[in-house]
């Protein structure tokens, strides 16, 4: 979205999180993920929308193509904040 609305060319968009913490009673949710057999899986995601405005984006004008999750791993919904 950011490379298509600035006329750049897709590339890589590194982020970097300032404050990233696990909560106590995350632990074991994230020990399973840590456990869980890789996967060898390549989305893409694709945008039907040739907007050059960034708000103009609707979550109608995404397709995810090619995504599967390991369904052998049963979360649920995680707790966020209380």
């Amino acid at each position: 979205m950011f490379a298509k609305v600035s006329g750049l060319k897709v590339g890589t968009l590194t982020h970097n999180i300032g404050d990233c913490h696990i909560y106590d009673r995350h632990i074991p949710l994230i020990k399973q993920l840590l456990e869980a057999k890789p996967m060898d899986v390549t989305p893409k995601l694709i945008i039907h929308n040739d907007t050059d405005n960034f708000y103009d984006f609707k979550v109608e004008d995404f397709e995810i193509v090619g995504y599967d999750y390991n369904k052998d791993i049963k979360l649920g919904k995680i707790p966020v904040a209380e």
